[in-house]
């Protein structure tokens, strides 16, 4: 399972509209939880973060990088 974490703004629930409506399928299947973006960017820095893909403000992303 794909574990997916986005918030629950309108451009996040735009721009994965197909994914969050079963529009688009893939082959194992995605679990979309939303939280608010300052609980994305803690999940971010976790050790042990439950998620795939994360969406993240741009500060917490140059934070995060090596």
């Amino acid at each position: 399972m794909l574990r997916v974490a986005i918030s629950p703004c309108p451009n996040d629930t735009f721009n994965f509209f197909a994914l969050l409506t079963g529009k688009i399928h893939f082959r194992e299947s995605i679990k979309i939880d939303m939280k608010p973006l300052h609980e994305l960017n803690e999940a971010l820095f976790q050790e042990k973060n439950p998620y795939d893909f994360i969406k993240s403000s741009s500060a917490a992303y140059l934070e995060c990088q090596d």
